[in-house]
């Protein structure tokens, strides 16, 4: 009884709503993670290489961008690779020609 706001502490929002505000998700080889953006919305997931570490995409990046993301559609496909990680840091938004220049 003396501990109850521990175990039962009062929010002022659901814990959905304070998931989908500051949870964030990153991930390097796994197709399901695609997926389940594409059917749930969540917006809050970044996919990286997480080089220079071996476990990463080093070496076959281009192959995995596209055994993940081809046939995904393109509003999912910037969210994901580049679109969260800038909204998160809070960078400009560069076209993909901004950005060869």
């Amino acid at each position: 009884r003396q501990h109850g706001m521990f175990v039962r502490p009062k929010l002022s929002r659901l814990p959905s709503e304070i998931i989908r505000q500051q949870v964030y998700a990153s991930f390097q080889h796994d197709k399901s993670s695609v997926e389940i953006v594409e059917s749930t919305g969540y917006r809050n997931v970044m996919w990286g290489d997480d080089y220079p570490h071996l476990e990463g995409t080093y070496g076959h990046t281009q192959s995995t961008l596209h055994e993940l993301f081809d046939g995904v559609p393109d509003d999912i496909r910037e969210r994901v690779t580049r679109g969260t990680f800038n909204e998160l840091f809070r960078l400009p938004e560069k076209t993909p020609q901004e950005a060869a220049v």
